[in-house]
């Protein structure tokens, strides 16, 4: 993640140095320095973040390397948000911007002698480095490296028949069928799904079956995984389709003699060959060429959490996804590991037994190997210690892997986390926020990715936008297997919703605590004493993120309470409320902390909390850096200042947001919009009610991509809908007279 961290700090100072062409030319270089040594250190970066798991030096290194990267964005967002001051049109505008010279004159030394300071910061980051002997060159190699040893662990081997297995009848069928059909080419077939899904414990099941035997003329196995040895992989393959006598002379062969016998030795042969946990298209460039045509109907199996490498491999290749366990086959499959056969065969365990390893199953969210590893848990356990587990799976399984380090839930899923290119770490760990069980709307994610900066333009000149590279984002995701598609669109295609598995998000929130990513806050209400501790202390740490999730007790589901203020570190980026509806209420007082207190917030969401007053404070105009502002279903409503005219329910200040992206004023009724809407000239999706009143010019929102409901004699006037060429979803309505 740290990686992912120094990507977009260096992302960030290229924009800086666009924007703000006037930089004193002594404060411009140390800017460029300060990025190339950033792009220098993100060299050691990808390695490092792998290696952090198992070297506290190396993690200690990391953590700072973040802290670095995190001081860069503040630096440079407060230099803007102080530059920013005086900002404005007409006379007072002028005046100001005529003096903008001496007035930028602090800043300018101010951001020069913090860089300063980050740069020794960064000095010494590399000293120590060298002192304390930490390398990323030629030292995870030989027997006793942790990579091997993670292979040593990981390793399959197809003829070790697994003893505690729920079979999937269907799937394995399906899958029986597609190795069985009789093609002229060479074709592929893929098991693809998360980590722990039981993709490995099917294919040697089909492996093994009689029918598949008796089909081809020779089978292998292989074992992959993230770090491989071609020779190896050729080496294995060899061994188990050549004769006795052969395989005498394969041990003093080159690597390229390998190849070409194993090609030769194939080409004759009708033939299946199992590339066990493949993780990337070089590895299937690497022995693709030594797979021939053969006899007709020969296959390659590939199991794999990743689906375009197995796409990649070939794109007609037949998917095969194994469905999570029913709680039932997850039922069956922990009292296999948790009972010893004879008391497992006569079912003769104590009633109590079922109604807790029922619940307890649930949190397995139907994956085989948390069961396989609760039953392991379980195993041997008094009545007594099962409702201890019960009471909490995630703990027991954290403490599991802190004895046994490659033997856990959360590390088998974190392997596809530390797969993942730097630009998407930071999109999957923001999916933390949500609470468990969350249906995830696809646009309000990827707007919120937007906003936060993590979506970088396409080339220049390619016709694409940050929703379409954030879209390709989400999907990279979903073909890794890390997350779920919930719904798609009408269309059949286009992803509407995703969810995440229970207990990928675990994985998920624990990397997000270990990064100072984002940081859940559970807000309790006091049910003894019916009152509620309307302000959160987060502590002295830089938290970036903030989520606040109500617990609700059961006796209190119709009560209204405040929403607790979040006292932090006043760099905080993101402040998300997750509530149902109109659970929370939000004075004037408390809108106007938020907005004075956390100036560099660039996503802010409200959605649900009802506002008491019906608008927005003023003081929102702080909020230069805003790119996401959520005031969905907020109460939000038009103000009576006389009988005679109407207020608007956002302030004329709200213009002071340049930067904001997406406006969400949904569910808000009878709205009536400022004029000073028409400054937001870098707004992109304007979502309002179709009760809503708007009067503000639409023609100079050119960059807006999604306008809904707008009335059509607004859309009409000025001529704003040719002006409006981004316009992607548009929503009109016609008002009868």
């Amino acid at each position: 993640m740290a990686e992912a961290l120094v990507y977009l700090a260096v992302e960030r100072i290229a924009n800086l140095l666009i924007d703000e062409a006037g930089f004193e030319h002594g404060v411009k270089e140390k800017i460029v320095r300060l990025q190339d040594e950033l792009k220098r250190m993100q060299c050691f970066l990808k390695d490092a973040d792998q290696r952090q798991e198992r070297d506290e030096r190396v993690r200690n290194w990391v953590d700072e390397i973040r802290e670095v990267a995190y001081e860069v964005e503040d630096v440079i967002d407060t230099f803007i948000l102080q530059a920013s001051t005086g900002r404005g049109k007409g006379l007072c505008g002028f005046l100001k911007r005529l003096t903008s010279t001496f007035a930028k004159g602090p800043h300018l030394h101010q951001i020069g002698t913090r860089i300063k300071s980050i740069k020794a910061k960064i000095g010494d980051i590399s000293t120590g480095m060298q002192t304390y002997g930490i390398k990323f060159v030629g030292d995870e190699t030989g027997p006793n490296s942790a990579n091997e040893m993670q292979q040593r662990l990981r390793r399959s081997d197809p003829y070790d028949e697994e003893e505690h297995v729920i079979s999937l009848e269907g799937c394995r069928r399906d899958l029986m069928a597609q190795l069985m059909t009789e093609e002229d080419q060479l074709r592929v077939v893929a098991l693809v799904g998360m980590g722990g899904l039981g993709k490995t414990t099917l294919a040697k099941n089909v492996f093994n079956h009689m029918e598949i035997r008796r089909h081809f003329d020779c089978h292998s196995w292989a074992f992959l995984s993230q770090q491989f040895s071609p020779r190896d992989v050729l080496f294995g393959i060899l061994m188990e389709v050549t004769t006795e006598q052969d395989r005498l002379t394969l041990a003093s062969m080159k690597e390229e003699e390998l190849f070409k016998t194993l090609k030769n030795v194939l080409k004759g042969k009708r033939y299946l060959v199992v590339l066990d946990d493949i993780w990337d298209e070089k590895a299937w460039d690497v022995l693709k060429c030594t797979f021939p045509k053969g006899k007709k109907g020969s296959k390659v199996l590939l199991t794999t959490r990743i689906k375009e490498v197995a796409l990649y491999a070939d794109p007609w290749c037949s998917l095969v996804e194994p469905p999570f366990l029913t709680i039932e086959q997850s039922w069956e499959l922990l009292i296999r590991k948790a009972f010893p056969k004879d008391i497992m065969d006569k079912r003769s365990y104590p009633p109590k037994c079922e109604r807790l390893g029922k619940k307890m199953v649930r949190k397995c969210g139907g994956l085989p190997l948390a069961v396989v590893v609760l039953g392991g848990l379980l195993a041997n356990k008094s009545m007594k210690e099962w409702e201890v587990v019960q009471r909490d799976i995630n703990t027991q399984f954290i403490k599991l892997q802190q004895h046994y380090q490659y033997a856990g839930v959360n590390w088998i899923l974190a392997l596809s986390y530390g797969d993942l290119p730097c630009h998407l770490k930071p999109c999957f760990l923001y999916l933390s926020q949500f609470p468990e069980d969350s249906e995830i709307q696809k646009k309000a994610l990827i707007r919120m990715w937007i906003a936060e900066g993590f979506v970088l333009p396409a080339l220049e000149g390619a016709d694409v936008t940050l929703e379409d590279v954030a879209e390709k984002y989400l999907e990279d995701l979903v073909s890794r297997c890390m997350i779920q598609v919930s719904h798609r669109d009408h269309t059949g295609i286009s992803i509407k919703t995703i969810r995440i598995h229970d207990l990928m998000r675990d994985m998920c929130l624990s990397k997000a605590k270990e990064d100072n990513f984002l940081k859940i806050v559970k807000h309790r209400e006091d049910t003894t004493t019916n009152s509620s501790s309307n302000i959160l202390h987060i502590g002295t740490t830089k938290t970036r993120r903030i989520a606040v999730h109500p617990c609700i007790h059961p006796n209190d589901v119709n009560k209204r309470s405040y929403a607790p203020l979040v006292k932090c570190d006043p760099h905080l980026r993101t402040l998300l409320y997750f509530v149902e509806k109109y659970r929370y209420g939000m004075t004037r007082q408390q809108e106007v902390f938020v907005f004075k207190n956390f100036r560099l917030l660039r996503v802010l969401n409200l959605q649900d909390v009802h506002l008491y007053g019906g608008c927005i404070a003023r003081e929102i105009c702080n909020l230069i850096h805003l790119r996401y502002l959520g005031l969905r279903n907020t109460k939000l409503r038009r103000q009576s200042k006389c009988i005679s005219s109407m207020s608007t329910s956002l302030p004329a200040s709200i213009g002071n947001l340049r930067s904001l992206y997406t406006l969400d004023l949904r569910y808000n009724y009878w709205l009536r919009l400022p004029v000073t809407l028409s400054k937001l000239e870098s707004l992109r999706h304007l979502l309002v009610d179709r009760d809503d009143v708007g009067h503000f010019r639409l023609d100079t929102l050119r960059n807006l991509e999604t306008l809904t409901w707008i009335e059509a004699k607004n859309i009409i006037r000025k001529d704003a809908v040719s002006k409006l060429t981004n316009l992607r979803s548009l929503g009109i309505y016609f008002e009868t007279r």
